[in-house]
């Protein structure tokens, strides 16, 4: 279910070559539901809910905001899934950034959810799935936890992001090699790399009620 607070839209892309927003659409995002319709059972229904031709600001039921930002080519897609809210970014390069920051209930723009790590004082908001089609230079979200599915299709140069609950999973399928990953809290956490990784740090890691050695 969503609810939707009216005001200004825009979707142009700044200088910079970034996707922005002034003052967004906001959705409240709350407990996924299946709604009953005419799709072929066993079809699922996803709603989209953002994306940088249209890039509202997202909110969940604690009021915490989420602002996606995408610097060089490429674009993104915020979907309403089964199981919360996905996230899917295509057709970036080596050189597009895409950054994702959180706000507090009632701010509109700026980093600042729900966590009670020490990975950063900010409210952090929950993702069911982050899906990085092709390449790119570095995902930075370290606010951002995932529930769910983190894949990186194509070479990535950094990564930078919240926590990820119990039995969520973290793909890189390029061997190309990665510089730099910086993860938050982490719980039995389903890891694999095709290629090198220079530095893997996180804040803590949990795996089957242990912390690895």
């Amino acid at each position: 279910m969503l609810k939707t607070w009216l005001g200004q839209e825009t979707g142009q892309r700044n200088d910079e070559g970034e996707h922005g927003v002034e003052s967004p659409v906001m959705f409240e995002t709350l407990e996924p539901r299946v709604l009953m319709n005419a799709s072929p059972v066993g079809q699922v229904t996803q709603t989209n809910i953002a994306s940088s031709t249209q890039p509202v600001v997202v909110q969940d039921v604690n009021g915490t905001q989420l602002t996606v930002s995408l610097s060089g080519h490429g674009s993104w897609q915020i979907t309403q899934g089964p199981n919360g809210l996905q996230l899917t970014v295509t057709g970036t390069d080596a050189n597009s950034q895409l950054t994702l920051t959180t706000s507090p209930p009632g701010s509109h723009h700026g980093s600042g959810g729900d966590s009670d790590d020490q990975h950063s004082s900010a409210p952090h908001f929950l993702l069911n799935s982050i899906d990085i089609k092709g390449a790119i230079g570095a995902v930075s979200g370290q606010d951002v936890d995932v529930q769910g599915n983190f894949t990186a299709e194509g070479a990535i140069g950094a990564v930078s992001l919240g926590d990820f609950k119990a039995n969520s999973q973290f793909n890189l399928l390029s061997s190309s090699p990665t510089s730099d990953i910086d993860l938050g809290n982490v719980t039995d956490l389903s890891f694999a790399a095709a290629g090198f990784i220079g530095n893997l740090e996180v804040e803590s890691w949990i795996s089957d009620g242990n912390a690895p050695s």
